[in-house]
This record gives structure tokens, sequence and C-alpha cells, in this order.
């Protein structure tokens, strides 16, 4: 009877101990709560010593220690060597596999038991189960063997459901608010950073977007300390541009050298490329390491984000002091989105100040430009005509040979020309004036104020010294010199366009005295002013409008008459002045430089004619200038086309003269050599008015000699040119070069020419040149002489 009195009473005990905890239960609401009153409040009520709860991870598949009571736990709410158990391992594991609870009455002759803190000699190990799910074990261990009963398997069992069902809830309700807050999160983060992105464009200046930048991070994150660093792009320095600090205070504009061997936690951040998270120990370590020099005050958490790369680099970041804020991950996600906002903004104000600055400034020197210079010689003339004795005046400078130097040398070394120029002629200027680019190798002057026009010759002629003494660029000596125009206002009689309409007119009038000189506008002078000159200005228009075309002259052999070659001859139809002969043009564009623009056209031409006749057999002659044989441009035109028209370039023959051959005898026999290498013949034209043709057969390999026609007129009656025929013919064939003579007008010249031996003729007599249509209407009559 005692004994039933006894167990009924511990049953009771058992029963208020599940209750008790069943009510506790309702009022815990994390999963911390949870498992440490399941450990301390609950289980330690039954009478057992030791007790461990785990909780499963399904990720791992592991049972990791939550919580404890007795050796596991020397410390209120602390586990001593927190264990995590595979599933299926030792008495735990083995519980939570099988989903069943483990009494073991000796835990010596149980083989997989896994030795914790203290002896244990028994073991009770019962699964957390919640409609099947596997949530956790409660493990206890006693020193004792055969320590556990009956009734504290169904004791702890029943608390082991209860816990289940509460802690499942927990994670449940845990996860819910997580997932609220983290979607709360993404709707404020998602309206900051649009707001962010909208800063760039409502905002109009750099130090206003900081500021406003850093009050929409503050409403996401600890932001109450708050800096943004550029590297200075020489990389010597740091700029911090905006800085807010509780402890260092405001000041922006602070430079912190950018020194690697002893770098400031910014630079230390800055030499990498990844966000930088550092909390208290961190920091520490770096400083014992010697890895870091703190500037300021150290805080206890740092987060930096660096961005950028180029000339746009910087860094942004917060920091909290004496554990006030402890940054994590998602700090440091958000950084890195205002991160590359700040970039965006740098690149995007920087973009606005470049275009700002290019729009009134030549991208090259950096001088004011045409609409920056018309702007202040507005002002300039507003202002004389408000002072009657305001003195102005407008200097146009313009480089004589300038293309010469980008033909011979490339168009980098011209623009370093110009570059250098540039900073010297500025040190020729007084302060108030005004040294403009308009482009090419043009630029104009604005002198302003008292003495104007005293100071414009004096300037022009430092400025025509200052060319003289800089030819050196890159140890190589170019030859240029300097044509000055000088335009003075008169009140009253002076518009903008008129000053600047005679500064030009003065500058080519200088040009047409020789060059080298400065010339200050009159009226005598302008008349002077070539129409010559004015059609050096009308070429680009004419190339763009189409003033410019071609007529073709056959070539026919002297042995038959066929047609064996077509010459290619540039006429000009100026819009003004009619049709032009090249010799009243091709002379001024010599002297400008564009006749290496008229050869492109020409070899431009010159390809489609080709794919026209494709059918065709005859050769295309074409002429090309001795600035085009050696240019850079043209040898780029030509051998784009000999990727796309390889096989019709071997009908095309290249017409030089031997004057054009002088400058550069190098270049010119490196460019003749390329060009055979593309399978285009080569002719030399006018052959016997230059001083040295024979020594130029023999330095140069010519497929065609062209006999110049003063050694064709008069031929019939003279001995004495066909005894000089005869003699080039002769070496010409010795050589294995073709002849053709020029110029034939008179039967009896062409008999006279076959009789010598030859080849080929090309003259009036034969046909004048013609229109492309006429010679397809030649070509389908089987034309020949």
């Amino acid at each position: 009877m005692a004994d039933a009195n006894i167990s009924l009473e511990r049953q009771l005990h058992n029963l208020r101990i599940v209750s008790d905890f069943a009510i506790g239960m309702l009022s815990l609401t994390s999963l911390e709560q949870v498992v440490w009153f399941l450990a301390r409040d609950v289980i330690a009520k039954i009478g057992f010593s030791d007790v461990v709860v785990y909780l499963y991870e399904p990720d791992t598949k592991t049972l990791v220690q939550k919580a404890a009571f007795g050796l596991k736990s020397p410390e209120a709410y602390t586990i001593l060597d927190p264990k995590a158990i595979p599933l299926g391992q030792g008495v735990v594991g083995k519980a939570a596999e099988s989903r069943c609870a483990q009494l073991i009455a000796d835990t010596r002759t149980y083989p997989g038991y896994i030795h914790d803190v203290g002896a244990g000699l028994s073991e009770l190990a019962v699964p957390m189960l919640s409609a099947g799910q596997l949530v956790g074990v409660i493990d206890s261990e006693h020193p004792e063997t055969n320590f556990y009963t009956q009734d504290h398997l169904e004791t702890v069992s029943a608390v082991a459901s209860i816990a289940a069902t509460k802690i499942i809830q927990t994670q449940t309700v845990t996860s819910l608010q997580l997932a609220i807050e983290d979607l709360e999160y993404s709707s404020k983060i998602q309206t900051v950073l649009f707001e962010m992105a909208e800063l760039i464009f409502h905002t109009d200046s750099l130090p206003e977007f900081y500021r406003l930048m850093h009050r929409s991070i503050s409403r996401l994150t600890f932001s109450k300390n708050f800096y943004v660093a550029l590297l200075d792009p020489s990389n010597a320095q740091v700029i911090i541009p905006y800085r807010v600090d509780q402890r260092d205070g405001d000041e922006t504009g602070e430079i912190i050298p950018f020194d690697l061997d002893k770098p400031s936690l910014t630079a230390f951040a800055l030499a990498g490329t990844e966000p930088l998270l550092l909390c208290s120990e961190d920091l520490q370590q770096l400083i014992e390491g010697n890895k870091i020099e703190v500037l300021g005050t150290l805080p206890t958490s740092w987060l930096g984000v660096p961005f950028g790369e180029g000339a746009v680099r910087g860094l942004v970041a917060v920091q909290s002091y004496d554990g006030g804020y402890d940054f994590g991950p998602k700090d440091k996600q958000l950084l890195m989105y205002v991160s590359k906002h700040i970039r965006n903004a740098i690149e995007r104000f920087q973009s606005r100040v470049d275009l700002n600055f290019l729009a009134l400034h030549d991208p090259l020197t950096h001088l004011p430009n045409r609409n920056l210079f018309a702007d202040r010689l507005g002002q300039a003339v507003a202002k004389a005509e408000r002072d009657e004795g305001y003195e102005l005046a407008v200097m146009y400078l313009d480089l004589d040979h300038f293309k010469r130097v980008n033909d011979t040398h490339g168009h980098a070394m011209g623009d370093k020309l110009l570059m250098q120029l540039a900073g010297a002629l500025a040190g020729c200027m007084r302060k108030m004036d005004t040294l403009a680019r308009f482009g090419g190798d043009e630029f104009a002057v604005l002198l302003e104020g008292p003495e104007s026009w005293q100071a414009a010759r004096r300037v022009g002629a430092d400025m025509i010294n200052v060319v003289r003494n800089n030819q050196i660029i890159d140890d190589v000596r170019v030859n240029v010199s300097a044509s000055i125009g000088v335009s003075l206002y008169q009140s009253g009689q002076s518009s903008i366009e008129r000053l600047m309409s005679e500064a030009d007119e003065a500058m080519y009038q200088a040009k047409l005295l020789g060059r080298d000189q400065i010339q200050v506008y009159s009226t005598a002078g302008a008349q002077k002013y070539s129409a010559t000159h004015r059609l050096d200005r009308d070429f680009k228009r004419a190339i763009a409008q189409g003033e410019f075309y071609l007529v073709l002259q056959p070539v026919v052999s002297l042995d038959g008459g066929q047609m064996v070659a077509v010459e290619a001859l540039v006429r000009w139809n100026h819009a003004d002045h009619g049709e032009l002969s090249p010799a009243s043009f091709i002379s001024d564009l010599e002297k400008s430089g564009q006749i290496v623009d008229l050869d492109i056209w020409v070899f431009g031409q010159a390809l489609l004619l080709l794919k026209k006749f494709q059918s065709q057999t005859f050769v295309l002659n074409i002429n090309i200038s001795g600035q085009g044989l050696i240019n850079a441009d043209l040898l780029k035109v030509v051998r784009k086309a000999r990727q796309i028209h390889g096989d019709q370039l071997s009908r095309l023959c290249v017409e030089v003269t031997e004057s054009s051959l002088v400058d550069d005898v190098e270049l010119a026999q490196s460019a003749l050599r390329e060009l055979q290498s593309f399978n285009i013949s080569l002719a030399i034209d006018d052959f016997g008015t230059g001083y040295s043709s024979l020594s130029y057969l023999h330095k140069f390999s010519f497929d065609r000699l062209k006999i110049d026609r003063a050694f064709i007129v008069g031929l019939e009656t003279s001995q004495e040119k066909a005894v000089i025929l005869n003699t080039i013919v002769s070496l010409a064939r010795a050589l294995g070069i073709q002849t053709v003579a020029e110029g034939i007008e008179e039967i009896k010249q062409f008999e006279l020419l076959a009789e010598l031996g030859c080849d080929f003729g090309q003259g009036f007599l034969m046909s004048r040149p013609v229109a492309q249509n006429v010679l397809v209407k030649m070509l389908a009559d089987d034309w020949r002489y």
C-alpha cells in the first residue's frame, strides 16, 4: 500500500511538472527562452543532475547543443564546449534517427556511446517530435547505472512533445517576423535607393549630393559617423570631401597621404577592392601587426566599401564608437549599393563639368574654342562701343607647313606640336587677352584694353619667334612657321563678323607675301587676297558636294592601236567659278596640304571604277601626289582596300612624278614597295623633266615610264629628240620597264614612236579625255585607234 502511494505521488509530481511547463510555455516568445526554460526549470525539477537540449539542423543533419543544466552548464545560460552530433551517432543520434527514446541502463555496454562531460553510466535520450517532424532531443546522463525509470521516460516524453510543439511555433513565428522585417526592410531600401538614384539628377553639386545621400542612409542604418574619401588620380593622397563624425568633427576637405607603407585605415581599405568589415578585435590586430595607423578616434566597429576604378576611385565608410552599434552583412550590402551611386554621381558631375568645358574649349590644347572666343569678342566689342577710347584687336595665326608634319611624322607628332605651341603661345599674352584654337593649325587671339593695338604687333612678333623656337618634338626637328593676320577695331565700323573676317584675310595676306610674318589688315592688302586662296577654302565643300569628278583618257598600244589602259584625270566643277583645270588648283592644294585629301578621294573613285569595269582587262592609271604617297592616312585606305578589293588592285597603276620623290626618298621607297606588294603597278610620270631622272630608275622599281610630252612635241622634225627618245626607250627596255609616250597629237609622232620601240601612247591624236558613259560605249564598240 505504501509503495502504491509513493508511486501515485510521483506520478502527480510529474504531472504537475508537465502542467507547469505547459503553462510556463505560454509566456515564452523566443527559441532561446524555450530551450533554457526546458533545461533549467523543468527537467531539473524531475530530479536529474544533468540535462542537455539538442536542436536538429536539417541542412547539416546534426544535433546541436542549445541549452544545458548541470556539469554542461557551469554558469547560467552558458554551455561548456558545445558539440554537434551527427544524426545516427551515439545515444542522442540514435534517438533522433529512430524517432524513439533511448533508455540506457549502463552506457559501458552501449557500443556507440559518446563521452562528453563527466562520467555518465546511464543515459536517457528522448526525441522531440511534432507531427512526425524531428525537432531535437532531450538528453540526460547520470553517474549511476540503472538510474532512469519508466516514469522518467514517460514524463520526459510528455515534456518533449509539448516542447516540440512550442519550438515549432516559435520558429514559425520567428521566421514570419524575419520575413516581415525583410519585406519591410526591402521596401524601405527600395524607396531609399530610388531616392538616391534620383539625387543624381536633382542636385546641383557634389557636396549637396553627399549631404542628401547621408540623410537617406541614416534611415536604414547607424550613420552618425559617416564619410566619403576620394583617391587623387596621382595616387598620392586621399581627399575627404564629406564627413560627419560625433568624435572627430565634420571638417571636409581634409587630405590624407596615401602611404601604403604606413597606411591609414582608409588607405588600407582603398588599397583593396572588396568591402572591409572590422570589429574591435580586428582593428586591434591590424594595429598590433603594424598594418594600419589610426588617425583620430579608434572605432569599435568600422565598415568601408571601395568603389570605382581609373580616374574615379574612392571609399564610403561608417563607424561606431564604444560598442554603440556593430555593423553586419546588411550594412555591408547597403553600403555597396551606396558606393555605386556615389561613383555614378561623381562620374556624372564630372561629365557635366567636362561637357561644359568641352563646349567652350578645344579638347586637345584646352584653350578656348571658337564659341568661347566669339562670346568674349562680343563682350569686348560691346564694351568698345560704350567706351570710345577702348582699344581692341583680333589676331589669326595659322601654322605654315603643318600638314607636312602630319603627313611625314604622323598625327600624333602633329598633336604634340600643337600642345607644345599652345603653351608657348600663351606665354606671349597679356593677362587680359584670350588665346583660342579654332581647329587644325589655326589659332586666334583677342587683345583688349589700353594699348592693345600696339601690343598686337609685339605679341604677334613674339608668337612668330616662339613658333620658330619650338620645332623639336621627341628629339625630331619639324619645319613650321606662323602667318599672322591682325584686325584693329574701328569705332562704329567693326562688327564681330567683320573683325574675324578681316583678321582671316590679313593672315592670308601674310601667306601670300611669303609666310612667317605678321600683317595688319588693310583694304589695299585685301584686294590682293587671290581667288586661288579662296578656292583652297572651298575644297572641303567641293569634296562633300561632289564638285570633283574624273575624266578618262585611253592609253593605246603603238603596235596595234588597242586600248590597254585608261588614265583617270581629276576635274573640278566649282559651284561659283565653273570648270577649273587642274593647273588652277593642284599647286595651291599642295601648298595647303589638302592634296592628300584629294588623293584619297581619287583612290576611292578608282576602286569604284574598277568594280564598274571589272569585266574589262585594261589597267586604270591614277595620279598620286608626293605628299599623298608618304601619307599615313592614304596608306591606311590602301591597306583596307586590299582586304576588300584585293584581286582588283592588280589592274591599278599609280603614277608619281619625279619631283614628288625629292622630299623624302626613303619614305617614298618604302611606300612604293608596299604598293607593289599589293600587286599595284607603278609608273614614273613626266619622265625627263626632273633633276635626276636616270638615277630614279635605279632607286625605284617602276613598271612603266611615261615620257613627258616635251620630248614628243616637234619629234617629227627634230633628230635630236629622236636620239633622246631612242636612248630612253632602250634604257627602259634594258631595265624591263614599259614606256608610254604622252601628248601625241600628230600621226607622224605616233609612227616614229612605234619605230623607236615605244610600247604605248597617249594623246589627243588617239582620244581626248572622255566621260565614263563615253568610255562604256567605246568598250562596247571594241574601240581602237
